[in-house]
């Protein structure tokens, strides 16, 4: 069934009562359709349902904005495809279109035969004409959890020199044979008291290489060493976005690690030391960005699918009133007995996660003060850490965690959480994640630095933790 409304000027008044319209239709045709159309003053405004939040939208293009470049920001999920494209507005993003599908394809993101390939082009076609698009310029992200990074120090050195030692350090940090790898690399600066690195920019399909020009801008003459951010993806993972981008015939420009995105559309230009937490359907990404460079990147096998299904088995309800009650009602008003906190059900689900948030905020304080002020930290404690960070092991972690006291009590280095991602929905998370590591937690909002029409706020916010990436990834030749 179809259901369309159509709008004039006459019979819908002023534009702000836009996002109420749309809620009310939405609201009606749950039951009754799989698909809404709503035409605005003679544009298409279509609603699909899915099974996170209930529909899926597509900003139809407006008008209104010029033809100056744009940028196509792409983010392939385990259970989504997201779409932004962003406009240069004299340096400024502005937004031209959204679009996204709620259409699980973990199997075909990681299969390599044809098969899986078609379906993901085909799909990514698909919600491209939804959301009319107006470029074929295309950035994509790479998943954190298949791409290596690492930050090495080298004595300061020629070009020439440098390019041969890096390619000796990468062999110590990736555990695949290089010859099966894409590797880039740039010099960064991440020196307490240094200014804002910028870094992340060159990825696996940017013709410019990092020169003089880098070294001369992160590097001073009286420094004897110099910090390279060294970023591998494999071949065939590489290959297969080609692959994707070729076949939904758009133009790609560059593919970029995700958290790059994450910390272009969340942090900026924020001098502030960020711990991003990125709670997808089925991995939760843990990054510590340090001047816009990831310090360290972590990942567990917990997102908010799991979530969604303990809400489930605990309630005896379906997957789909489960995600809504995870949102728009929240688990502490929904089970009996649950009052500013999580049900032990939520929790021993919420646990491993708070877990290795707490075990990467040690990390990283043990690595960047060992590494920058020369931390009294013993050496034992630090090489067990490193040691279990290899593993990624959260009962390790926890050990780790548990095993030394007095290190835990110790001023993090890092000044505040930022959660993202369809998982971070959950109501309370924000607090109850705040106040077992006395940090400050906020939901990120991708949108901040966006112009769009100001009507469009209420439904940018409500699904704005899901496009963090592809905002990202659609800045990044913007900003």
């Amino acid at each position: 069934m179809l259901v369309v409304l159509r709008l004039s000027d006459r019979n819908f008044g002023v534009v702000e009562n836009l996002h109420f319209v749309l809620k009310s239709v939405l609201w009606y045709s749950k039951k009754h359709t799989t698909h809404t159309t709503i035409n605005f003053f003679g544009r298409d405004f279509s609603c699909h349902r899915n099974v996170l939040s209930g529909y899926s939208y597509a900003l139809p293009h407006m008008s209104l904005l010029s033809s100056r470049a744009s940028y196509l920001g792409v983010d392939i999920g385990n259970a989504s495809i997201k779409v932004v494209e962003l406009k240069n507005q004299d340096g400024r993003p502005q937004l031209v279109t959204y679009g996204f599908s709620e259409t699980p394809v973990a199997d075909a993101k990681l299969g390599t035969d044809s098969k899986a390939i078609d379906r993901l082009s085909e799909l990514l076609s698909e919600v491209c004409s939804r959301a009319r698009i107006t470029t074929t310029k295309v950035i994509i992200s790479l998943p954190t959890f298949s791409v290596f990074s690492s930050v090495i120090t080298l004595p300061k050195m020629s070009k020439k020199e440098l390019e041969s030692a890096v390619h000796w350090e990468a062999k110590k940090v990736i555990p695949l044979p290089l010859e099966e790898m894409n590797l880039v690399w740039e010099l960064i600066n991440l020196q307490p008291g240094g200014g804002h690195a910028q870094a992340g920019r060159r990825g696996f399909f940017k013709s410019r290489k990092a020169g003089a020009s880098d070294a001369k801008d992160s590097i001073t003459p009286k420094e004897k060493y110099q910090e390279i951010l060294l970023t591998g993806a494999p071949k065939t993972l590489v290959k297969r976005y080609i692959d994707i981008c070729q076949k939904a015939g758009l133009d790609l420009l560059s593919l970029e690690t995700e958290i790059f995105a994450l910390a272009r559309s969340l942090v900026g230009s924020d001098p502030e030391t960020t711990m991003i937490v990125d709670i997808g359907a089925v991995t939760t990404n843990i990054s510590i960005v340090v001047k816009g460079i990831p310090f360290l990147n972590r990942s567990i096998e917990i997102g908010g699918s799991t979530i969604t299904r303990a809400i489930a088995n605990s309630l005896n309800i379906s997957l789909d009133r489960a995600e809504q009650f995870k949102r728009d009602v929240g688990v502490a008003a929904a089970i009996p007995g649950s009052v500013n906190s999580f049900p032990k059900t939520i929790e021993t689900v919420i646990n491993p996660i708070l877990q290795e948030i707490q075990y990467s905020l040690n990390l990283f304080q043990s690595q960047y003060e060992q590494r920058y002020h020369g931390s009294a930290t013993s050496e034992a404690y630090f090489a067990r850490v490193i040691v279990d960070g290899a593993r990624n092991n959260t009962k390790s972690s926890q050990k780790v965690v548990a095993a030394d006291t007095a290190h835990t009590k110790r001023k993090s280095s890092v000044d505040r959480i930022v959660l993202t991602g369809g998982g971070s929905y959950l109501i309370n998370l924000e607090s109850y994640i705040a106040d077992r590591t006395n940090l400050r937690v906020s939901i990120g909002d991708p949108w901040a630095r966006v112009i769009y029409p100001e009507d469009l706020k209420p439904i940018l916010h409500e699904i704005g933790a899901k496009f963090a990436i592809s905002v990202g990834l659609a800045m990044r030749d913007i900003v």
